[in-house]
């Protein structure tokens, strides 16, 4: 029906995962990136098949009540967030409409089901975690996000959504690499050593951790390098590489080793606070995290003799938000470190009801059977491409009496509920949480029973 370069008058009517805009043209689908529900444009046909389209914006011709002038000059350039030019209160709206859209069409589950999303109350400078490639564009060194569907760098000097301090380190450093011509990865020629930057750290207590991604066992003039981040920075606690000498866009490398300081910070969240390696995951919006915990709790309902399993557990910050209102707690967790700092964190924070088990979780729960522990309620927190169909399996087996799902992606998040409904759990709620302003990612946390 269409092809590249054609151009088409169209209405933004409805908004889809991946936060472009649906327009549909005699029924059938136009997705315009960088739109808002109720703009009319005149957009340009970039790919075309069968049964859908793409297209850009040529011209604004009606703009939607929905937009506002977006806050950072690299938008929409950097991929770092792709939702400015929407009010953030319209992006709560959008946001709500796409799980509501997922989990009906793909679970057939009733939207009733699907609570008010509940907004950031500070939707901007959240991000505790920056992961920057860096590009050699002939004799600088760029740094920042890659542009939309390229590996283009936009060389970035300020950010709206990570933390202020992140930036500030990561500026410095990038002038650091500048001045001692450190060679630059080129991902098409295979050669060069340094890839990424990763600055992590805690706003609550201001350590911050240093990761240079690296194609090389050893990071040049290593010693110089660190001696200025540490008399710029004295809330540095670490800096560290990470080997990574395969061709894959991985971002981390098998191999982390420490150059100087600690291989972790500390972050607080509530009442507690939590040990953080470099290579563990952690969510990466501590405030909305508190949040969304509590939400758990509320969905949970956890009664003072409640044995409950958490897996994929991270650092355990689950467990510890939980540990005080059940009788114990078994978390499950595949990545080594991750398992220590949890470990750890429960040491620290005096919370002696929580064990762990490393490996997956289809295999942990195997030796909870053999061990003839029962569970009452499961909580899952699995990355983005949710939980194996072997996990699944595996818990339908122990038959808890509640699972609690926490999610980032609806689509994954849609197919494995209806796994567990299909399996004769009822789902009771879904309560979407926006973890991640100004981008199209949407976290929430689910109970059935």
């Amino acid at each position: 029906m269409f092809k590249p370069g054609n151009t088409i008058k169209l209405e933004i009517t409805d908004f889809a995962a991946g936060g472009v805009g649906l327009a549909k043209k005699n029924g059938f689908p136009i997705f315009v990136e960088g739109s808002a529900i109720g703009d009319v444009i005149l957009a340009e046909i970039t790919f075309a098949k069968k049964d859908f389209a793409e297209a850009k914006i040529k011209e604004l011709i009606t703009p939607s009540k929905d937009r506002c002038k977006p806050r950072c000059k690299h938008f929409p350039d950097c991929g770092g967030c792709s939702l400015q030019h929407i009010s953030y209160e319209a992006q709560v709206d959008y946001k709500h409409r796409i799980i509501s859209d997922t989990l009906s069409r793909t679970a057939k589950i009733d939207p009733s089901l699907i609570l008010p999303m509940i907004p950031a109350s500070s939707p901007w400078f959240y991000r505790n975690k920056i992961q920057l490639p860096f590009k050699r564009l002939k004799r600088d060194i760029l740094m920042g996000y890659f542009k939309p569907g390229t590996h283009q760098v936009v060389d970035m000097d300020v950010c709206f959504v990570q933390e202020e301090e992140l930036t500030r380190i990561a500026r410095v450093i990038r002038g650091i690499i500048r001045e001692f011509e450190v060679s630059i990865y080129d991902e098409d020629k295979r050669i060069g050593i340094l890839r990424h930057l990763v600055v992590r750290g805690s706003n609550a207590t201001g350590e911050m951790l240093v990761g240079f991604i690296i194609n090389a066992k050893n990071l040049p003039f290593e010693k110089e390098i660190v001696k200025k981040i540490r008399d710029r920075f004295k809330n540095v606690v670490g800096v560290l590489v990470s080997v990574h000498q395969a061709n894959t866009n991985v971002i981390l490398g098998n191999k982390t080793k420490v150059i100087w300081g600690r291989d972790h910070y500390i972050d607080q969240l509530g009442d507690f606070k939590f040990k953080v390696s470099f290579p563990s995951f952690y969510q990466v919006n501590s405030k909305q995290t508190e949040v969304l915990y509590d939400h758990i709790l509320k969905l949970a309902g956890l009664k003072s003799n409640d044995i409950v399993i958490d897996a994929y557990a991270g650092v355990g910050t689950i467990a510890a938000w939980v540990a005080s209102r059940c009788k114990e707690v078994y978390g499950i967790e595949e990545i080594e470190e991750a398992c220590f700092d949890a470990e750890e964190n429960m040491q620290m924070n005096h919370i002696y009801n929580v064990k762990y088990g490393q490996g997956r979780v289809e295999e942990i729960f195997q030796e909870f059977k053999r061990l003839e522990i029962k569970s009452d309620v499961v909580i899952l927190d699995p990355p983005r491409a949710g939980c194996s169909a072997e996990a699944i399996q595996s818990i339908l087996k122990a038959k808890p009496k509640k699972i609690i799902y926490v999610s980032c992606a609806p689509p994954t998040l849609a197919r494995d509920l209806k796994k567990f409904i299909d399996a004769g759990y009822t789902l009771k709620a879904v309560q979407p949480v926006d973890m991640f302003p100004h981008t199209p990612h949407i976290e929430s946390v689910s109970l059935l029973c």
